[in-house]
């Protein structure tokens, strides 16, 4: 398993990258509308996988947890 995979943290530092990302790409506002619509596409696939970190890292946070230990 990689190291991305076991830490909640490293995942969630990714996704906040991912979004950071996709808003410096919708913000810029040059070149042509086939530029934009590249921009824009690009800005959609970085927020789904964003999201996707994020779910990860919360299951992974949430099997952390002792409680949820079957013995």
């Amino acid at each position: 398993m990689a190291d991305s995979q076991k830490y909640p943290a490293s995942l969630e530092a990714k996704a906040a990258a991912k979004l950071r990302q996709a808003s410096d790409l919708e913000r810029d506002t040059s070149g042509n509308w086939r530029c934009r619509a590249r921009r824009r596409q690009s800005a959609q696939r970085l927020r789904a996988t964003a999201s996707s970190h994020q779910r990860a890292a919360g299951r992974l946070a949430g099997l952390d947890l002792p409680e949820d230990l079957p013995f």
